[in-house]
């Protein structure tokens, strides 16, 4: 899907972000989510799961960017943005380790692609 029908469709806020993949050679984006189901649309009861793991997979990526480029990644969604094609993902990662403990820091991740998909994981 297009990434407008995407943001339409898809509330990223306080989901999980536990990998992100780029495989230039495919011009592919991965993004690792522990999606909050119950905030879809599609979400009906409590008989469904309240949170759901699988890809986001970005397709034709033309530009990707991550600010600060970290390794380890165990993060919350704060919030996302599109703008002129541009998705932007704004996330707590709390795997960021500190001399007292575990701090967050605020990562900016930033793609224009032709499409994404959701693929989700079956458990």
């Amino acid at each position: 899907m297009k990434l407008e029908d995407f943001k339409e469709k898809f509330t990223l806020h306080d989901s999980g972000i536990e990998q992100v993949l780029v495989l230039e050679d495919k011009r592919e984006l991965r993004l690792l989510i522990d999606l909050c189901n119950y905030d879809q649309t599609w979400y009906k009861d409590d008989s469904e799961p309240e949170h759901i793991q699988g890809w986001l997979i970005f397709n034709e990526v033309v530009n990707f960017s991550m600010e600060p480029l970290v390794q380890e990644i165990d993060g919350q969604i704060l919030t996302t943005t599109l703008e002129a094609g541009t998705l932007k993902i704004i996330f707590s990662n709390f795997s960021v380790r500190a001399a007292g403990g575990i701090q967050s820091d605020t990562v900016w991740i930033t793609v224009e692609a032709a499409n994404v998909e959701w693929c989700p994981i079956e458990m």
